[in-house]
């Protein structure tokens, strides 16, 4: 009987110590795993601060719209070159209105590229004219390669329903005469009628 016992005493000693050494393990694991979530929440934090000091930064390049249409009006009664190339063109002077709204110029061989040509993403919204369109100041009208002479034309939008009936907006234009390349018609308010074949950009 004292050795059965004995034997059965070693047997629970036993079980009871491999209990023992797994729960030691698991909590271990435990230990680990909460270790580990920490820094999984440092990194969310990490990214969530990241996030917002982006966003502060595009609020400061991106203008309120009553500062970016003031700067639009400061342009009127001058001769703009953005590139240094070709006079005073109508893409020049677009380029002057977007680098003041988001630091950079935009991407084009003629004016009629520029819907095609960049890339828009956090930064505006290309809509083509339906009837139902009506252009709000600030958007960067587009037109087609009948204008131009095949250059297409671009201008800033100063009142999209300049006539009441919304059939013309009045814009900001430079070279739409054609004196830009000698450099004697500055960026002036003129009024179109809104074409098929025609895109508006509007800064977000």
């Amino acid at each position: 009987m004292k050795i059965k016992s004995k034997l059965i005493l070693a047997v629970a000693f036993t079980s009871l110590t491999v209990l023992n050494l797994s729960m030691q393990a698991d909590a271990k694991e435990d230990d680990t795993s909460k270790d580990k979530s920490p820094k999984i929440q440092n990194v969310e934090v990490d990214h969530r601060n990241y996030d917002k000091k982006s966003s502060d930064i595009q609020k400061e390049v991106a203008k309120t719209s009553t500062a970016a249409m003031s700067y639009v009006y400061s342009l009127e009664g001058k001769g703009w070159d953005f590139d240094g190339y070709y006079g005073w063109q109508c893409f020049d002077l677009v380029n002057y209105y977007w680098n003041y709204l988001y630091g950079h110029g935009l991407h084009g061989d003629y004016a009629k590229d520029i819907p095609t040509a960049n890339n828009f993403s956090g930064e505006a919204t290309v809509y083509k004219n339906t009837p139902s369109f009506v252009a709000q100041p600030g958007d960067i009208v587009v037109f087609n390669g009948d204008f131009g002479s095949g250059a297409g034309h671009t201008a800033i939008v100063l009142n999209g329903n300049a006539d009441g009936n919304v059939m013309q907006f009045q814009s900001l234009d430079q070279n739409w005469y054609g004196g830009g390349t000698d450099k004697t018609e500055v960026a002036q308010r003129i009024t179109h009628n809104y074409e098929t074949e025609m895109w508006f950009i509007r800064p977000n």
